[in-house]
């Protein structure tokens, strides 16, 4: 990430740059795995609190929101991720669910088949979108992420042979032979 090679400090001058010249864009920082209590701990202090103060140092605003990859395991509570967007309400920033997807571990869930994988899949998304809703005051956005990759995200060479045949990819998403 650019802390590898910039301070905060700079990081702030650019993101002021860039708002001053383009005010009208939702300018946002963007992290993955801020469900995670550890990082979102060490992001919202070694980064959103410096940004934050920075603009309230410079009367100013450089980012609108806080982004956060969702790319989750089925097996996480939800209780967990409603923790994480808990975390964020002392911000006063939006929040953008920049990269949503599921990954579903066929040997932890048990199920053995194609319409069981789905059929689990659908309900914890339900469970996501209604704890979303929940908090519909703190999201401005959700991007769904994996919607017309050949596999989701984080599926393991293990899930390969339930999940993806060549037959079931082009009878169920013949939009893939196109992309």
């Amino acid at each position: 990430g650019w802390l590898r090679f910039l301070d905060m400090e700079d990081i702030c001058k650019i993101y002021e740059h860039i708002k001053n010249e383009l005010p009208e864009v939702n300018l946002m920082v963007n992290e993955c795995f801020l469900e995670k209590r550890k990082k979102h701990q060490a992001f919202m202090h070694y980064v959103v609190d410096y940004m934050i103060e920075y603009e309230q140092k410079h009367k100013t605003c450089i980012f609108d929101s806080i982004g956060t990859q969702m790319h989750l395991h089925a097996e996480e509570p939800i209780c967990e991720i409603e923790d994480s967007l808990e975390r964020f309400i002392f911000t006063d920033k939006k929040i953008e669910i920049t990269e949503l997807d599921v990954y579903v571990d066929i040997q932890t869930i048990r199920v053995t088949t194609k319409k069981d994988l789905n059929d689990y899949k659908v309900y914890y998304m339900d469970s996501l979108f209604e704890l979303f809703e929940k908090y519909k005051q703190l999201i401005s956005g959700i991007t769904i992420w994996s919607i017309s990759d050949y596999m989701n995200f984080m599926i393991k060479k293990v899930n390969e042979s339930l999940i993806s045949n060549d037959r079931y990819e082009r009878e169920r998403r013949p939009y893939v032979n196109n992309i």
